[in-house]
């Protein structure tokens, strides 16, 4: 051997122990955005988080179930206050309208300005809960919307780093577009719109001659079959292109590995081992990062589920109370406002829907060619 082929071997042998020391201190001295990721999560979410041992580093590995269901405990009995003040105040109104409806049986216009009165003081307390609603609602999806935009090209980047750059690409442009779709949507179409049904509805129930008080449920059944193809599409074109990424990115990894392990004289499989090696070490980074998105984008959205999911049962109950005596113009308030709160809580599960689901699959994915 002489001694430009005994450098060149020397070279290649540095490089490959080069490899091995990345490999052995990739996560102590590369976070790859975890850092960024944990700081973009919302404060109470972060919290919670904390409480529950939950980070990038661990992905929700050490997660107790028992904390858990405790954590949702809490947040139902933090919540629970303001839909049972709503109820209490809903029933009382129905009451003292159905006791001065029966005082006044035979003074029918009497009859109807008292529960005119009865409408407009219902309006009043479904308006007050509508503001809770409202302003819970769009902090939350605020917060998962600055969360995901500095998550998703975190994300995307490990996948590249691990070999999945195809795929990488697919996942970053569609979940990026969809979550700023998803955004404008809410900031621009739903809440103007629930805001208008209310107005709309209270009117109706005011002067009953309008005939409009089934336009909330209107809007909820064309909005829940936009919902389902609107996800059956992004599901499908999610789906398709990171199956077809996953395939590229196998085929590429495994070029490559045959590209070293061919052409690097002496250490040439070694070298090709050490790349695997690294591969598997980043797969871990993406696996713990994964997790830990799914599980902050969880914190972020089930306060806000969880308080709408709570007065939607309020209000059904509330309905079935007004029905039950004979307030039906009350009862068409209550009514609407629950088909209202559907809207608000389909859209809302579908945005988070989208974070969750297409992490998951990413992780399923996963292995990229090893």
């Amino acid at each position: 051997m002489n001694i430009k082929d005994f450098i060149k071997t020397a070279m290649i042998i540095i490089v490959a122990f080069c490899i091995f020391d990345i490999n052995i201190s990739a996560e102590e001295n590369y976070d790859f955005g975890q850092i960024d990721i944990e700081k973009a999560l919302p404060d109470n979410a972060e919290n919670e988080l904390e409480q529950l041992g939950v980070s990038t580093d661990n992905g929700g590995s050490n997660l107790d179930l028992g904390n858990v269901f405790s954590r949702i405990w809490d947040m139902i009995c933090e919540s629970i206050p303001k839909p049972v003040s709503m109820l209490i105040s809903v029933v009382g109104v129905v009451l003292l309208c159905t006791v001065i409806q029966s005082m006044h049986q035979g003074e029918s216009e009497l009859s109807a300005t008292f529960n005119t009165i009865g409408v407009l003081a219902c309006s009043g307390i479904i308006c007050t809960s509508f503001g809770t609603i409202i302003s819970s609602s769009s902090t939350a999806i605020e917060g998962l919307g600055a969360f995901l935009s500095v998550y998703i090209p975190a994300f995307a980047g490990i996948m590249a780093a691990n070999g999945q750059t195809a795929t990488a690409a697919a996942y970053n442009g569609i979940i990026t577009v969809a979550v700023q779709i998803f955004s404008q949507i809410f900031t621009f179409v739903i809440f103007p719109l629930v805001n208008c049904i209310m107005g709309i509805s209270i009117a109706g129930a005011v002067n009953p001659d309008l005939k409009i008080n089934n336009i909330a449920e209107m809007v909820r059944k064309i909005i829940n079959w936009g919902l389902a193809f609107i996800m059956t599409v992004f599901a499908g074109i999610l789906s398709v292109q990171s199956f077809v990424g996953a395939a590229a990115d196998s085929v590429s990894m495994k070029a490559a590995k045959f590209t070293v392990s061919g052409t690097v004289p002496i250490v040439g499989g070694a070298v090709s081992d050490a790349l695997l090696t690294v591969k598997g070490s980043i797969g871990v980074i993406k696996a713990s990062t994964g997790g830990y998105g799914i599980i902050a984008s969880a914190a972020v959205m089930l306060p806000a589920l969880i308080t709408l999911f709570l007065f939607r049962i309020i209000f059904t109950i509330s309905a079935s109370v007004s029905d039950m005596f004979g307030i039906s113009r009350i009862t068409a308030v209550l009514k609407s406002g629950e088909n209202i709160l559907s809207i608000i809580i389909a859209m809302m599960v579908c945005f988070w829907a989208v974070a969750i689901v297409s992490t998951a699959l990413m992780l399923v994915i996963g292995g990229g060619g090893i």
